[in-house]
C-alpha cells in the first residue's frame, strides 16, 4: 500500500512538472541547454528550413521544440501524442494561466526570463494540432 501511494505521488509530481516546464520563451539558449543537461534530457539542435536555431526533445507526452533568435527563445512548440494529452495540457493551462480566448492563455513573466508570453492551441488543415508558446509584444 505504501508503494502504491509513493508511486501515485511520484506520478502526480512528474505530471505537474511535465505540463509546466515547457514555457522557455524569454530564456537564453544557454539557459535552456543547461536546464536540459541538468535534467538529463537528450536533445537535438540544428537550424530550421528558415535558418532559425532550435532545440528539440522527445518526451513521453510528445515532441517539444524551442526556437531562438539572437540567442533568446522566441517560441516553443509542443506536439502532443494524442487528444487525451492535449486535454491534460488544456486543463493545466486553465488552472495556471489567464484565459485570453477559447484557445489562448497569457503567462506572466517567469523569474530569469525576458518577459511575458502567450500559449495557444493551433490546429492544422489536416486535423493535427500543436501548442505554441510565444513572446507577447
Amino acid at each position: 500500500m505504501k508503494l502504491i501511494k509513493a508511486l501515485c505521488t511520484l506520478a502526480l509530481i512528474c505530471t505537474t512538472f511535465v505540463f509546466t516546464a515547457q514555457d522557455k520563451t524569454g530564456f537564453t539558449k544557454d539557459q535552456v541547454i543547461n536546464d536540459y543537461i541538468a535534467k538529463n534530457y537528450e536533445f537535438m539542435d540544428g537550424l530550421s528550413e528558415d535558418g532559425i536555431y532550435y532545440l528539440s526533445r522527445t518526451a513521453s507526452f510528445g515532441e517539444v521544440i524551442h526556437y531562438f533568435i539572437n540567442d533568446f527563445c522566441v517560441s516553443s512548440c509542443i506536439i502532443p501524442n494524442d487528444e487525451e494529452t492535449l486535454d491534460k495540457f488544456i486543463t493545466e493551462y486553465n488552472s495556471k494561466y489567464t484565459l485570453v480566448d477559447e484557445n489562448s492563455w497569457s503567462i506572466n513573466a517567469k523569474p530569469g526570463s525576458n518577459g511575458a508570453s502567450r500559449v495557444s492551441i493551433l490546429t492544422e488543415d489536416n486535423g493535427g494540432y500543436f501548442i505554441s508558446f510565444f513572446k507577447e509584444e
